[in-house]
């Protein structure tokens, strides 16, 4: 008996779906396995921050270089910039210029594979030790230290501060729960059509991502002090995701939804008021003075 004329219309709908279907998860499994391959290369320095930015090369125990920027604190006090996927030291200069008026200090670095530094793009150890490279260079220079980490930046942050002593204070933006939920989230569009490649990718990619997860670290931490940021838009990393990890932290810990703020916004849109509270918790957290003028 042949396929009749309904049949065929409801074979071609099936086929359609499913070749939209095939083409719509390698596009996310491209998309994602190219996350972890950003640019490289030089890196120009800020017109806001050139002037007083000196150049640092930071060395890991296997001799990898890790570029980074360097600003002297005039208040005692430094913070380290760890930027996000597909990121590099430039993603978080607005946060340090805003900071450098009270006299802060900076270290932005590019996290392996990213920039001009060496090394391949992984966000496990290699990239807790290049932060701790940079937590070494400022307090070499007698600064009281505070780490500033965006979206995975905020991970690798979590975990490096939950088992360091000398990182005083922590500000995670951005911040997700596990990586697996957090593709998926971001991914979600099309179902598992799209959360399926997503989280494939990654892994294909050697991203290890049980080492994103956050929601093992936060609680060690304490009792040094613990902002956490997120847009109440973000797309990205939900806000009800940075408020989940916001209650497996102890205290000390402060939370601000920026409203109106999609991922990487909170600045932009929250504006000075929202960079003002920034500083008066990392002023109360590492017991700041006025900078000299």
């Amino acid at each position: 008996m042949g396929v009749g004329l309904g049949g065929r219309a409801a074979l071609a709908v099936v086929f359609f779906v499913v070749c939209a279907a095939g083409v719509k998860g390698c596009q996310t499994y491209r998309h994602v396995r190219g996350t972890y391959h950003p640019p490289r290369g030089p890196v120009a320095k800020p017109p806001e921050l050139a002037a007083q930015i000196e150049d640092v090369t930071l060395r890991l125990a296997d001799g990898t270089p890790v570029a980074a920027w360097l600003l002297a604190a005039r208040n005692g006090a430094t913070v380290v910039y760890v930027h996000g996927a597909s990121g590099d030291r430039r993603d978080l200069v607005a946060d340090a210029a805003a900071l450098r008026g009270a006299g802060y200090g900076a270290v932005l670095l590019d996290l392996l594979g990213h920039g001009a530094s060496g090394g391949t793009a992984t966000w496990g150890r290699s990239d807790e030790a290049a932060v701790e490279a940079a937590v070494d260079l400022a307090v070499s220079r007698g600064a009281r230290v505070a780490l500033l980490g965006f979206a995975s930046g905020a991970s690798i942050a979590a975990r490096v501060a939950a088992r360091d002593a000398r990182v005083r204070a922590v500000v995670l933006t951005g911040a997700f729960t596990d990586a697996r939920a957090q593709l998926r989230v971001e991914y979600a569009r099309w179902g598992p059509v799209t959360e399926w490649p997503a989280v494939k990718a990654a892994e294909h990619e050697g991203i290890d991502l049980d080492e994103l997860d956050s929601r093992d670290v936060v609680a060690r931490i304490a009792p040094r002090p613990v902002r956490f940021v997120g847009g109440s838009v973000d797309r990205v990393v939900p806000p009800a995701m940075v408020c989940e990890l916001f209650a497996d932290a102890r205290e000390p810990k402060e939370l601000e939804i920026v409203p109106g703020a999609d991922h990487g916004q909170y600045g932009a849109v929250g504006g000075d008021a929202y960079y003002e509270r920034t500083r008066g918790f990392l002023d109360r957290a590492l017991d700041v003075a006025p900078a000299p003028p």
